[in-house]
């Protein structure tokens, strides 16, 4: 418009407020290219148009639009340098990450310190919380995310609905890691809510809500909302859908009901990309599942494989010292066919080992849903000495 305007010494008059509009629009949404071609007619434009002139004042706004864009660049740089450090190139070591992401936020914290801009806030931010994870720092982490809401929604140019449903989700898997339960579920609902109905990242994060809802005890409703992740198989893939067949067995062997667990358990499952994970949570679990049915011959044999399995991939897949302890525990139960009335003292040094050791014990974030040193110890009638054991387990 302002061209078209400026064709005539009368246009370009008026074109001047329109060219100042432009700028203060675009200033509020960090359009820095746009403002980089409106900035130098407006100092054209008002020198000499005034008794005071403007020419050093539009000089300076065309110096820190060019350093306020160069900062904007530098703050998607750095995000997606980390992100292709951490993904594409596979994983930094802690130190590395740490390193990294010292350097990042100190970089960002200086940008916005000079420029204002929300890009350069919102991305130091996130870097921020990254480095708080690193160092286990989860409440740290989460008051991060909710300052990061709040500038999302007071700053137009960097709101944007994703990022918000980002910020929900990664609260929601902090609050499960420390335990709360309930602020886990409110953040992750509001996740869901700005998610695309019937996407990929929608079942995902259904499925962390049937995990929620398990470890809530509200067995119906988590198994009926794993029946609506399992409905879209063609959309999750073949190892989601696995993993939600491994979460029905789940439900079915806390409720009691161990023949149904076990039909599914003894099904062909699309794990083997996670050896040291889902597969051989699955075949500890049938070892359980097996015992708790009477059959200890059928344990012990299934236990056998188990074993074999494990010395078959330890060296290629990260077998943890808590699974190599879990191994040994299950071991003495085969070993007094699951009758937990002659159990070893053996048995019960490892269980308590399992959930008291530091190095040991049961931890958020693993496919382990079911703690076995938590069912081990309440089939003995002793109960689990772990802070941590709160019959609380996390999404993945």
């Amino acid at each position: 418009q302002y061209y078209v305007l400026s064709t005539t010494p009368g246009g370009r008059i008026l074109g001047q407020a329109l060219l100042r509009k432009v700028y203060q629009i675009a200033a509020r949404y960090e359009f820095y290219s746009t403002n980089q071609e409106v900035l130098p007619i407006l100092k054209a434009m008002s020198t000499g148009m005034t008794r005071v002139s403007q020419y050093n004042y539009w000089e300076k706004c065309i110096r820190k639009n060019e350093r306020a864009k160069a900062a904007y660049q530098n703050a998607f740089d750095l995000f997606n340098r980390y992100q292709e450090l951490t993904k594409y190139q596979g994983k930094l070591s802690s130190q590395k990450q740490i390193l990294f992401l010292e350097e990042a936020i100190s970089t960002l914290s200086a940008d916005f310190r000079e420029t204002g801009s929300p890009t350069c806030a919102y991305f130091c931010g996130v870097l921020q919380t990254a480095l708080y994870e690193q160092q286990g720092q989860f409440n740290k982490a989460i008051a991060t995310c909710k300052s990061l809401i709040e500038l999302l929604r007071n700053n137009v140019s960097i709101r944007q609905t994703q990022r918000l449903a980002f910020q929900y989700s990664n609260i929601a898997i902090m609050e499960f890691q420390l335990g709360r339960l309930a602020e886990a579920l409110g953040y992750l609902d509001l996740s869901i809510a700005s998610t695309t109905p019937g996407s990929l990242d929608e079942y995902h994060k259904l499925r962390q809500k049937v995990e929620i809802l398990f470890y809530q005890g509200a067995y119906i409703d988590a198994q009926k909302l794993n029946s609506r992740i399992q409905s879209a198989q063609k959309t999750i893939g073949e190892v989601d859908y696995a993993i939600t067949r491994v979460v029905e067995a789940v439900i079915y062997f806390k409720q009691g009901e161990f023949r149904q667990a076990l039909l599914i358990l003894n099904q062909k499952f699309a794990l083997s990309t996670d050896k040291a994970g889902w597969e051989l949570t699955v075949r500890i679990l049938t070892v359980m599942t097996l015992g708790e049915l009477g059959k200890p011959e059928q344990a012990e044999k299934s236990f056998h494989n188990l074993d074999r399995y494990v010395h078959r991939n330890y060296k290629e897949h990260a077998v943890t010292l808590r699974d190599k302890e879990i191994i040994k525990l299950l071991r003495e139960l085969v070993r007094c066919g699951f009758i937990f009335a002659e159990i070893s003292q053996r048995a019960i040094d490892i269980g308590t080992k399992l959930s008291t050791s530091s190095d040991t014990e049961w931890k958020y974030g693993t496919p382990e849903l079911i703690p076995v040193d938590e069912w081990f110890l309440k089939k003995i009638k002793k109960k689990p000495i772990s802070p941590n054991y709160q019959g609380l387990c996390p999404f993945h």
